[in-house]
Protein backbone atom coordinates (compact mmCIF):
# COMPACT_ATOMS: atom_id res chain seq x y z
CA UNK A 1 0.00 0.00 0.00
CA UNK A 2 2.77 2.56 1.19
CA UNK A 3 4.85 1.54 -2.41
CA UNK A 4 1.68 2.17 -4.71
CA UNK A 5 1.61 5.45 -3.02
CA UNK A 6 5.24 6.38 -3.15
CA UNK A 7 5.13 5.29 -6.80
CA UNK A 8 1.57 7.28 -7.27
CA UNK A 9 3.07 10.22 -5.77
CA UNK A 10 6.04 10.34 -7.98
CA UNK A 11 4.17 9.99 -11.35
CA UNK A 12 1.87 12.81 -10.25
CA UNK A 13 4.94 14.57 -9.89
CA UNK A 14 6.30 13.52 -13.21
CA UNK A 15 3.77 15.23 -14.95
CA UNK A 16 3.01 18.38 -12.85
CA UNK A 17 3.38 21.70 -14.77
CA UNK A 18 6.95 23.56 -13.99
CA UNK A 19 4.96 26.10 -11.64
CA UNK A 20 4.67 23.46 -9.10
CA UNK A 21 8.81 23.44 -8.68
CA UNK A 22 9.66 25.85 -5.39
CA UNK A 23 11.15 28.83 -6.94
CA UNK A 24 14.90 29.39 -6.60
CA UNK A 25 14.68 32.52 -4.08
CA UNK A 26 12.46 30.51 -1.76
CA UNK A 27 15.15 27.53 -1.89
CA UNK A 28 17.99 29.38 -0.84
CA UNK A 29 16.57 31.18 1.71
CA UNK A 30 15.44 27.87 2.84
CA UNK A 31 18.88 26.81 2.52
CA UNK A 32 20.13 29.74 4.26
CA UNK A 33 18.05 28.82 7.64
CA UNK A 34 20.33 25.94 8.29
CA UNK A 35 23.59 27.06 7.07
CA UNK A 36 25.78 28.23 9.33
CA UNK A 37 27.03 32.04 9.81
CA UNK A 38 30.13 32.59 7.72
CA UNK A 39 33.42 31.98 9.93
CA UNK A 40 34.65 35.74 9.63
CA UNK A 41 31.25 36.82 11.66
CA UNK A 42 32.32 34.56 14.11
CA UNK A 43 34.56 36.49 17.47
CA UNK A 44 36.98 33.84 18.95
CA UNK A 45 37.15 34.13 22.54
CA UNK A 46 41.30 35.03 21.95
CA UNK A 47 40.27 38.00 20.07
CA UNK A 48 37.98 39.88 22.67
CA UNK A 49 40.76 39.05 25.54
CA UNK A 50 43.47 40.30 23.51
CA UNK A 51 41.42 43.85 22.38
CA UNK A 52 40.16 44.23 26.34
CA UNK A 53 43.98 43.95 27.84
CA UNK A 54 46.28 45.15 25.19
CA UNK A 55 47.97 42.59 24.94
CA UNK A 56 49.19 40.49 21.73
CA UNK A 57 49.99 37.37 20.89
CA UNK A 58 53.36 37.85 20.47
CA UNK A 59 53.26 39.03 24.31
CA UNK A 60 51.92 35.91 25.09
CA UNK A 61 54.45 33.96 23.41
CA UNK A 62 57.34 36.00 24.76
CA UNK A 63 56.18 35.56 28.70
CA UNK A 64 55.68 31.58 28.25
CA UNK A 65 59.51 31.39 27.29
CA UNK A 66 61.12 33.32 29.29
CA UNK A 67 62.49 32.39 32.78
CA UNK A 68 62.33 35.40 34.81
CA UNK A 69 59.18 37.27 34.91
CA UNK A 70 57.82 40.78 35.70
CA UNK A 71 54.34 42.32 36.52
CA UNK A 72 53.48 42.71 32.84
CA UNK A 73 54.77 39.17 31.75
CA UNK A 74 52.63 37.49 34.98
CA UNK A 75 49.53 39.57 33.73
CA UNK A 76 49.87 38.34 30.18
CA UNK A 77 49.81 34.62 31.50
CA UNK A 78 47.11 35.29 33.93
CA UNK A 79 45.03 36.10 30.95
CA UNK A 80 46.30 33.52 28.79
CA UNK A 81 47.03 30.59 31.28
CA UNK A 82 43.72 31.06 33.38
CA UNK A 83 39.90 30.68 33.20
CA UNK A 84 38.97 34.06 35.12
CA UNK A 85 38.79 36.26 31.91
CA UNK A 86 37.96 33.88 29.48
CA UNK A 87 34.34 33.04 31.35
CA UNK A 88 33.60 37.07 30.18
CA UNK A 89 34.79 36.75 26.74
CA UNK A 90 32.20 33.59 26.40
CA UNK A 91 29.67 36.22 27.85
CA UNK A 92 30.35 38.50 25.20
CA UNK A 93 30.30 35.98 22.78
CA UNK A 94 27.34 34.64 23.51
CA UNK A 95 25.54 38.97 23.99
CA UNK A 96 27.06 38.40 20.33
CA UNK A 97 24.77 35.55 19.13
CA UNK A 98 21.96 37.31 20.92
CA UNK A 99 22.17 40.14 18.79
CA UNK A 100 21.65 37.57 15.90
CA UNK A 101 19.23 36.23 17.07
CA UNK A 102 17.61 39.77 17.50
CA UNK A 103 18.22 40.65 14.15
CA UNK A 104 16.61 37.15 13.02
CA UNK A 105 13.38 38.65 14.45
CA UNK A 106 12.71 41.01 11.42
CA UNK A 107 12.87 38.13 9.11
CA UNK A 108 10.13 35.51 7.67
CA UNK A 109 10.17 32.01 9.34
CA UNK A 110 10.16 28.53 7.16
CA UNK A 111 9.40 25.12 7.83
CA UNK A 112 8.64 22.31 6.68
CA UNK A 113 5.27 20.39 8.06
CA UNK A 114 4.40 17.21 7.53
CA UNK A 115 1.18 15.03 8.38
CA UNK A 116 0.28 11.05 7.85
CA UNK A 117 -3.08 10.08 8.88
CA UNK A 118 -3.79 6.75 10.65
CA UNK A 119 -7.11 6.59 9.25
CA UNK A 120 -8.52 6.43 5.32
CA UNK A 121 -9.43 9.18 3.68
CA UNK A 122 -10.77 10.07 0.41
CA UNK A 123 -11.59 13.41 -1.41
CA UNK A 124 -14.60 13.98 0.78
CA UNK A 125 -12.42 14.38 3.72
CA UNK A 126 -11.41 17.97 4.75
CA UNK A 127 -7.82 19.14 3.57
CA UNK A 128 -6.70 19.58 7.65
CA UNK A 129 -7.11 15.92 7.84
CA UNK A 130 -5.68 14.23 4.99
CA UNK A 131 -1.82 13.36 4.29
CA UNK A 132 0.08 16.71 3.38
CA UNK A 133 3.78 17.88 2.91
CA UNK A 134 4.42 21.75 3.13
CA UNK A 135 6.34 24.39 3.71
CA UNK A 136 4.73 26.81 6.15
CA UNK A 137 6.07 30.64 6.48
CA UNK A 138 5.82 33.87 8.25
CA UNK A 139 6.78 36.71 8.65
CA UNK A 140 5.53 39.15 11.85
CA UNK A 141 5.10 42.98 10.99
CA UNK A 142 4.56 44.22 14.76
CA UNK A 143 4.09 42.08 17.53
CA UNK A 144 3.42 44.25 19.93
CA UNK A 145 7.16 46.34 20.48
CA UNK A 146 9.16 42.59 20.75
CA UNK A 147 11.34 42.71 17.81
CA UNK A 148 12.16 46.50 17.88
CA UNK A 149 13.15 46.04 21.94
CA UNK A 150 14.82 42.99 21.78
CA UNK A 151 16.99 44.30 18.93
CA UNK A 152 17.56 47.41 20.62
CA UNK A 153 18.40 45.41 23.90
CA UNK A 154 20.87 43.20 22.18
CA UNK A 155 22.88 46.05 21.47
CA UNK A 156 22.95 47.25 24.41
CA UNK A 157 24.13 44.32 25.94
CA UNK A 158 26.54 43.91 23.66
CA UNK A 159 28.44 47.16 24.93
CA UNK A 160 27.48 45.57 28.55
CA UNK A 161 28.71 42.48 28.17
CA UNK A 162 32.65 44.18 26.88
CA UNK A 163 32.39 46.93 29.27
CA UNK A 164 32.23 44.15 32.32
CA UNK A 165 34.75 42.57 30.13
CA UNK A 166 37.46 44.93 30.42
CA UNK A 167 36.32 46.07 33.64
CA UNK A 168 37.35 42.46 34.64
CA UNK A 169 40.87 42.71 32.69
CA UNK A 170 41.27 45.55 35.16
CA UNK A 171 40.04 44.09 37.70
CA UNK A 172 42.43 41.09 37.26
CA UNK A 173 45.50 43.22 36.75
CA UNK A 174 45.42 44.78 40.47
CA UNK A 175 44.30 41.37 41.95
CA UNK A 176 47.82 40.00 40.07
CA UNK A 177 49.50 42.61 41.06
CA UNK A 178 48.83 42.16 44.72
CA UNK A 179 50.13 38.76 44.81
CA UNK A 180 53.26 39.79 42.79
CA UNK A 181 54.04 42.34 45.15
CA UNK A 182 53.31 40.02 48.19
CA UNK A 183 55.52 36.79 46.59
CA UNK A 184 58.21 39.22 45.54
CA UNK A 185 57.89 41.12 49.18
CA UNK A 186 58.15 37.96 50.70
CA UNK A 187 61.05 36.32 48.42
CA UNK A 188 63.17 39.71 49.08
CA UNK A 189 62.32 39.85 53.05
CA UNK A 190 63.16 35.91 53.08
CA UNK A 191 66.82 37.24 51.54
CA UNK A 192 67.82 39.62 53.83
CA UNK A 193 66.70 37.77 56.98
CA UNK A 194 69.52 35.15 55.09
CA UNK A 195 72.23 37.39 54.66
CA UNK A 196 71.33 38.75 58.83
CA UNK A 197 71.85 35.60 59.71
CA UNK A 198 74.85 34.44 58.07
CA UNK A 199 76.07 38.15 59.42
CA UNK A 200 74.71 37.25 63.33
CA UNK A 201 76.90 33.99 63.17
CA UNK A 202 79.72 36.01 62.21
CA UNK A 203 79.15 38.24 65.28
CA UNK A 204 78.21 35.20 67.47
CA UNK A 205 81.51 33.14 66.34
CA UNK A 206 83.81 36.13 67.26
CA UNK A 207 82.05 36.93 70.88
CA UNK A 208 82.69 33.15 71.38
CA UNK A 209 86.38 33.82 70.86
CA UNK A 210 86.67 36.89 72.49
CA UNK A 211 84.50 35.47 75.74
CA UNK A 212 86.77 32.25 75.68
CA UNK A 213 89.71 34.66 75.95
CA UNK A 214 87.61 37.22 78.77
CA UNK A 215 87.57 40.05 76.16
CA UNK A 216 83.60 40.11 76.31
CA UNK A 217 81.06 39.22 79.01
CA UNK A 218 79.23 35.68 78.27
CA UNK A 219 75.82 37.52 78.42
CA UNK A 220 77.00 39.57 74.66
CA UNK A 221 77.11 36.10 72.91
CA UNK A 222 73.90 34.45 74.98
CA UNK A 223 72.52 38.08 73.72
CA UNK A 224 73.77 37.23 70.44
CA UNK A 225 72.63 33.64 69.82
CA UNK A 226 68.91 34.66 71.13
CA UNK A 227 68.64 36.74 68.15
CA UNK A 228 70.41 33.97 66.18
CA UNK A 229 67.59 31.69 66.91
CA UNK A 230 65.03 34.02 66.22
CA UNK A 231 66.16 34.71 62.70
CA UNK A 232 66.19 31.46 62.37
CA UNK A 233 62.30 30.71 63.41
CA UNK A 234 61.26 33.92 61.07
CA UNK A 235 63.36 32.27 58.46
CA UNK A 236 60.96 29.11 58.84
CA UNK A 237 58.23 30.73 59.14
CA UNK A 238 58.83 32.95 55.68
CA UNK A 239 59.39 29.65 53.93
CA UNK A 240 55.87 28.84 54.59
CA UNK A 241 54.63 31.99 54.24
CA UNK A 242 56.41 32.85 50.51
CA UNK A 243 55.40 29.14 49.38
CA UNK A 244 51.62 30.08 49.95
CA UNK A 245 51.97 33.48 48.08
CA UNK A 246 53.86 31.33 45.15
CA UNK A 247 50.97 29.21 45.16
CA UNK A 248 48.43 32.03 45.42
CA UNK A 249 50.61 33.25 42.20
CA UNK A 250 50.10 30.27 40.50
CA UNK A 251 46.80 30.13 41.30
CA UNK A 252 45.55 33.30 39.76
CA UNK A 253 47.98 33.89 37.08
CA UNK A 254 49.24 30.24 36.47
CA UNK A 255 52.81 31.13 36.76
CA UNK A 256 54.75 27.92 37.65
CA UNK A 257 56.55 27.85 40.85
CA UNK A 258 59.81 27.34 39.39
CA UNK A 259 59.85 30.69 36.97
CA UNK A 260 61.80 33.45 39.20
CA UNK A 261 60.37 36.67 39.37
CA UNK A 262 61.96 40.00 38.16
CA UNK A 263 62.93 42.10 41.53
CA UNK A 264 63.34 45.55 39.62
CA UNK A 265 59.68 47.15 39.59
CA UNK A 266 59.90 49.59 36.92
CA UNK A 267 56.46 52.15 36.82
CA UNK A 268 56.16 55.54 35.03
CA UNK A 269 54.87 57.93 37.91
CA UNK A 270 51.67 58.85 37.65
CA UNK A 271 50.76 62.75 36.16
CA UNK A 272 48.90 64.88 37.78
CA UNK A 273 45.18 64.19 39.28
CA UNK A 274 42.72 66.31 36.82
CA UNK A 275 40.56 69.15 39.00
CA UNK A 276 37.35 67.78 38.40
CA UNK A 277 36.92 64.04 38.40
CA UNK A 278 33.53 63.88 35.78
CA UNK A 279 34.57 62.71 32.49
CA UNK A 280 37.03 59.97 34.62
CA UNK A 281 34.38 58.55 36.01
CA UNK A 282 32.05 58.45 33.18
CA UNK A 283 34.77 57.11 31.10
CA UNK A 284 35.43 53.68 33.42
CA UNK A 285 33.67 50.53 32.34
CA UNK A 286 32.19 49.50 35.18
CA UNK A 287 30.18 53.54 35.38
CA UNK A 288 29.37 52.47 31.01
CA UNK A 289 27.96 49.07 32.15
CA UNK A 290 25.66 50.99 34.69
CA UNK A 291 24.45 53.11 31.59
CA UNK A 292 23.73 49.91 29.52
CA UNK A 293 22.31 48.16 32.05
CA UNK A 294 19.74 51.26 32.53
CA UNK A 295 19.56 51.23 28.96
CA UNK A 296 18.70 47.35 28.67
CA UNK A 297 16.17 47.74 31.82
CA UNK A 298 14.46 50.95 29.43
CA UNK A 299 13.85 48.35 26.65
CA UNK A 300 12.01 45.49 28.88
CA UNK A 301 10.24 48.13 29.63
CA UNK A 302 9.08 48.81 26.40
CA UNK A 303 8.62 45.31 25.46
CA UNK A 304 6.70 44.91 28.38
CA UNK A 305 4.40 48.38 27.39
CA UNK A 306 3.94 47.11 24.25
CA UNK A 307 1.94 43.83 25.26
CA UNK A 308 -0.87 45.99 25.14
CA UNK A 309 -0.82 46.82 20.94
CA UNK A 310 -1.99 44.82 18.48
CA UNK A 311 0.09 42.16 16.76
CA UNK A 312 0.05 41.78 13.22
CA UNK A 313 1.42 39.05 10.37
CA UNK A 314 1.72 37.84 7.18
CA UNK A 315 1.77 33.80 6.76
CA UNK A 316 1.25 31.35 4.01
CA UNK A 317 1.85 27.94 3.11
CA UNK A 318 3.02 26.28 -0.24
CA UNK A 319 1.79 22.49 -0.42
CA UNK A 320 4.34 19.86 -1.28
CA UNK A 321 2.18 17.25 -1.48
CA UNK A 322 -1.32 16.49 -0.25
CA UNK A 323 -3.49 12.76 -0.13
CA UNK A 324 -6.10 13.09 -2.88
CA UNK A 325 -4.64 16.90 -3.83
CA UNK A 326 -7.53 19.10 -5.01
CA UNK A 327 -7.05 23.50 -4.83
CA UNK A 328 -4.78 25.83 -5.00
CA UNK A 329 -0.97 24.93 -4.27
CA UNK A 330 -0.39 27.90 -2.12
CA UNK A 331 -2.59 30.23 -0.27
CA UNK A 332 -1.36 33.71 1.92
CA UNK A 333 -2.93 35.57 4.89
CA UNK A 334 -2.71 38.53 6.57
CA UNK A 335 -3.31 37.86 10.40
CA UNK A 336 -3.76 40.37 13.19
CA UNK A 337 -4.40 39.79 17.31
CA UNK A 338 -5.94 42.05 19.58
CA UNK A 339 -5.05 41.61 22.48
CA UNK A 340 -8.52 42.20 24.90
CA UNK A 341 -7.53 40.41 28.67
CA UNK A 342 -5.06 38.63 29.64
CA UNK A 343 -5.75 38.22 33.65
CA UNK A 344 -3.55 41.59 34.07
CA UNK A 345 -0.14 39.85 33.56
CA UNK A 346 1.14 42.75 31.12
CA UNK A 347 0.24 45.05 33.62
CA UNK A 348 1.94 43.11 36.31
CA UNK A 349 5.02 42.79 33.77
CA UNK A 350 5.14 46.74 33.22
CA UNK A 351 5.02 47.11 36.73
CA UNK A 352 8.01 44.92 37.26
CA UNK A 353 10.16 46.48 34.18
CA UNK A 354 9.46 49.72 35.98
CA UNK A 355 10.88 48.53 39.03
CA UNK A 356 13.85 46.90 36.77
CA UNK A 357 14.22 50.33 35.38
CA UNK A 358 14.25 52.01 38.79
CA UNK A 359 16.40 49.91 40.33
CA UNK A 360 19.19 50.50 37.57
CA UNK A 361 18.81 54.23 37.64
CA UNK A 362 19.98 53.59 41.74
CA UNK A 363 22.66 51.12 40.91
CA UNK A 364 24.58 53.47 37.94
CA UNK A 365 24.24 56.33 40.59
CA UNK A 366 25.86 54.00 42.95
CA UNK A 367 28.53 52.98 40.51
CA UNK A 368 29.56 56.78 40.28
CA UNK A 369 30.02 57.09 43.74
CA UNK A 370 31.57 54.19 44.17
CA UNK A 371 33.83 55.59 40.83
CA UNK A 372 35.06 58.88 42.17
CA UNK A 373 36.05 57.38 45.55
CA UNK A 374 38.03 54.39 44.44
CA UNK A 375 39.63 57.05 42.46
CA UNK A 376 40.38 59.76 45.53
CA UNK A 377 41.17 57.13 47.38
CA UNK A 378 43.88 55.38 45.45
CA UNK A 379 45.19 58.78 44.40
CA UNK A 380 45.31 59.60 48.09
CA UNK A 381 46.75 56.26 48.94
CA UNK A 382 49.74 56.87 45.94
CA UNK A 383 51.07 60.44 47.23
CA UNK A 384 51.17 59.38 50.83
CA UNK A 385 53.09 56.55 49.72
CA UNK A 386 55.57 58.49 47.57
CA UNK A 387 56.13 60.89 50.40
CA UNK A 388 56.47 57.30 52.63
CA UNK A 389 58.87 55.95 50.43
CA UNK A 390 61.17 59.25 50.27
CA UNK A 391 60.99 59.12 53.89
CA UNK A 392 61.98 55.74 54.20
CA UNK A 393 64.58 56.12 51.38
CA UNK A 394 66.48 58.44 54.02
CA UNK A 395 66.08 56.42 57.17
CA UNK A 396 67.98 53.62 54.96
CA UNK A 397 70.95 55.61 53.93
CA UNK A 398 71.38 57.04 57.53
CA UNK A 399 71.32 53.44 58.86
CA UNK A 400 74.00 52.76 56.09
CA UNK A 401 76.10 55.17 56.82
CA UNK A 402 75.69 54.66 60.69
CA UNK A 403 76.60 51.04 60.28
CA UNK A 404 79.61 52.67 58.11
CA UNK A 405 80.85 54.84 60.41
CA UNK A 406 79.98 52.09 63.69
CA UNK A 407 82.46 49.26 61.85
CA UNK A 408 85.14 52.07 61.01
CA UNK A 409 85.07 52.68 65.03
CA UNK A 410 84.96 49.27 66.00
CA UNK A 411 88.41 48.90 64.23
CA UNK A 412 89.27 51.73 65.66
CA UNK A 413 88.49 50.24 69.32
CA UNK A 414 86.30 52.94 69.68
CA UNK A 415 82.61 50.64 70.16
CA UNK A 416 82.36 47.26 71.43
CA UNK A 417 80.99 44.40 69.13
CA UNK A 418 77.73 44.92 70.31
CA UNK A 419 77.45 48.46 69.15
CA UNK A 420 77.57 47.06 65.57
CA UNK A 421 75.27 44.25 66.44
CA UNK A 422 72.55 47.01 66.89
CA UNK A 423 73.93 49.42 63.72
CA UNK A 424 73.50 46.15 61.44
CA UNK A 425 69.79 45.18 63.64
CA UNK A 426 68.54 48.85 62.54
CA UNK A 427 70.11 49.01 59.53
CA UNK A 428 68.23 45.65 58.09
CA UNK A 429 65.15 46.50 59.67
CA UNK A 430 65.63 50.16 57.69
CA UNK A 431 65.88 48.16 54.45
CA UNK A 432 62.96 45.82 55.20
CA UNK A 433 60.84 48.79 55.68
CA UNK A 434 61.97 50.18 52.55
CA UNK A 435 61.59 47.70 50.07
CA UNK A 436 58.44 47.03 51.58
CA UNK A 437 57.12 50.68 51.16
CA UNK A 438 59.06 50.19 47.46
CA UNK A 439 56.34 47.56 46.32
CA UNK A 440 53.65 49.28 48.26
CA UNK A 441 53.55 52.30 46.24
CA UNK A 442 54.43 50.34 43.31
CA UNK A 443 50.75 48.39 43.80
CA UNK A 444 49.50 51.85 44.77
CA UNK A 445 50.37 52.71 41.68
CA UNK A 446 48.68 50.07 39.77
CA UNK A 447 45.74 50.41 41.50
CA UNK A 448 45.27 54.65 40.71
CA UNK A 449 45.82 53.22 37.06
CA UNK A 450 43.31 50.80 37.09
CA UNK A 451 40.80 53.17 38.64
CA UNK A 452 41.45 55.95 36.52
CA UNK A 453 41.64 53.84 33.44
CA UNK A 454 45.14 54.53 32.43
CA UNK A 455 46.44 50.91 32.57
CA UNK A 456 43.46 49.36 31.20
CA UNK A 457 43.53 48.27 27.57
CA UNK A 458 46.69 49.22 25.35
CA UNK A 459 47.88 51.46 28.38
CA UNK A 460 48.49 47.91 29.92
CA UNK A 461 51.80 48.26 28.18
CA UNK A 462 53.06 50.97 30.24
CA UNK A 463 53.79 48.03 32.73
CA UNK A 464 56.11 46.77 29.84
CA UNK A 465 57.38 50.30 28.79
CA UNK A 466 58.31 52.32 31.26
CA UNK A 467 60.21 55.54 31.25
CA UNK A 468 63.93 56.16 32.26
CA UNK A 469 62.40 59.08 34.36
CA UNK A 470 60.46 58.55 37.22
CA UNK A 471 61.43 54.52 37.39
CA UNK A 472 60.45 52.68 40.50
CA UNK A 473 63.86 50.57 41.69
CA UNK A 474 63.84 49.20 45.19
Amino acid sequence: MMSETIASIAIHRKNMHSRRFLPPAVVALFLSFFLPLSAGAERKADELLMRATGITREDVDRATGKEALDLFDVYVLAVSETERLAIEGESALQADARRKQALGMFLPRISLRATKTLTETDRTTPASQRSAVSLYGRQNLISGLDEYAMFRGSAAEQRYRRYLLNDSAGKLLEDVAGVYMKALQMEKTLKNREKTLEHYRGISAELRRRVAVGRSRQSELLRINSQVYKIQAEIESMQSSYVQARSMLTVISGVPRERRLIEEVCLPPYPEMPDELSNMIESRYDVKAALEELEMARTKLLAAQGGHLPSVYLEGTYRLYQQHETGRDFWAGLGVELPIFSGGITTARVSEAASVKRQAELRLEQARRVARQEIEESYSTYTSSTHEMESFKKSLDTADNNYRSILAEYRLNLVTLIDVFDALTALDSARDDYERTVLEHCRSRVRLGVATGELLGKGVRALREPGSEGRIVP
